[in-house]
């Protein structure tokens, strides 16, 4: 089993963009962000480990910790296929930092499309346009006071 995870994850990481951290250019990401389907650094992750696992659920990328599930979604995910999906659909995002850019409502389409991928789940709707880029009400932006009153950074 561990022989087929391995070749998988190599697979995974030989193709463009996964070899690097999500977020910044640093090279061989030791996390993952699982619902995201996405590589991150060991600096850029300290962020995602402050989000709700349901924004981020955070991995160590290691054959310990990574299940066959879990390849899946890093196989219809993965950093360059978000970054085409933002560059095709939503290309402000790129402006976003982190903090907002996972809350968007264009990221948790993202998201639950990879659940419908993987899981079957029922399809989602995409967002227009302007409403990607509004955040989702969420207890943990507004217990945490990141936004203030602002709820759309576009």
């Amino acid at each position: 089993m561990n022989i087929i995870k391995k070749r998988k994850i190599k697979i995974l990481l030989k193709e463009p963009r996964n070899n690097e951290c999500f977020e910044c250019p640093n090279k061989y990401p030791e996390y993952i962000s699982l619902n995201n389907g996405i590589f991150l650094c060991q600096e850029c992750v300290k962020n995602h480990f402050n989000l709700p696992r349901n924004i981020s659920y955070i991995i160590k990328n290691n054959l310990n910790n990574i299940s066959f599930k879990d390849i899946q979604y890093l196989s219809c995910g993965g950093n360059r296929k978000l970054l085409k999906f933002i560059n095709d659909e939503f290309p402000n995002l790129k402006n976003f930092p982190p903090i907002y850019f996972y809350h968007t409502k264009a990221m948790d389409y993202y998201r639950k499309y990879l659940e419908y991928l993987i899981e079957g789940r029922i399809k989602p709707i995409k967002p227009d346009q302007n409403k990607g880029y509004e955040l989702m009400p969420n207890n943990f932006l507004e217990n945490n006071n990141i936004f203030g009153n602002n709820k759309n950074l576009n």
